[in-house]
């Protein structure tokens, strides 16, 4: 079976690139194989009908700014996680569980944070870089490692520019006709939900045959990535309503 995910919870930007994804994961798997070509096609072209009212210009200035900043972001919170990591093999002991207390506070984020999607990335930077700066141990241990202090300050400016600028690209994006678009979303969901049953259906008839296993399998990694996004900004949201601390996303 293929994982539910509420799309309308989707921004614009997640809910293009999330069926470009599915598009781009059943194309690779073959969809006359998979015996959807006229679902494929009728979800391809609505997608494409909206890409087109949101006016995306991948080589405009701010999608490259964004870009960069991404890299520049992944650049910092890899080179923290692996300096630290070989700091927890110094010779002294001091140097090595200050290492070990931030090693430890980033690991609890999961594997690969610069390969998460850009809004989960965004949330778990965030986290990470407000438990260091204000739990009152690992302030310390990072005031003890002047170099992973002078790191942490980059990773925050990085995020918050990355994030400045994701959310300036939202609102350029959403500025086009917001009921045409709105109309056009309707739409997709329904071709996205056709695409979907279909996959299933044939999925049942062929007893779990290995082509629909495994176009189905990554579908439902997909929807799992973006529904961490959703829960992620929902408890965003709650906690900015309540002031509460940020947690940890979930992995």
């Amino acid at each position: 079976m293929i994982q539910g995910i509420e799309l309308t919870k989707l921004q614009n930007p997640e809910f293009l690139q999330f069926n470009r994804n599915v598009l781009k994961l059943i194309y690779d798997n073959g969809k006359d194989a998979l015996k959807v070509v006229v679902q494929y096609d009728k979800l391809e072209a609505i997608i494409n009908a909206i890409a087109n009212m949101f006016k995306e210009d991948t080589g405009s200035d701010i999608t490259n700014e964004i870009a960069a900043l991404d890299i520049r972001r992944d650049e910092a919170i890899t080179g923290i996680t692996l300096f630290a990591d070989a700091l927890t093999r110094h010779h002294i002991v001091a140097t090595r569980n200050n290492a070990t207390l931030i090693l430890n506070e980033i690991n609890l984020y999961g594997p690969g944070i610069a390969r998460q999607t850009m809004q989960n990335e965004t949330a778990t930077i965030d986290s990470i870089v407000t438990k260091l700066t204000t739990d009152t141990k690992l302030m310390a241990a990072v005031a003890a490692l002047p170099l992973v202090g002078a790191w942490i300050t980059e990773l925050k400016t990085a995020n918050d520019l990355f994030n400045d600028k994701y959310l300036a690209r939202t609102v350029e994006m959403g500025a086009a006709n917001p009921d045409t678009i709105r109309a056009k979303r309707l739409e997709a969901y329904q071709a996205y939900y056709k695409l979907r049953d279909m996959l299933v259906s044939y999925y049942n008839i062929t007893d779990g045959d290995a082509l629909y296993t495994t176009t189905i399998n990554s579908i439902n990694a997909l929807i799992d990535q973006y529904n961490l996004v959703i829960t992620q900004r929902e408890a965003d949201a709650l906690r900015a309503r309540t002031n509460d601390t940020p947690t940890p996303p979930i992995n």
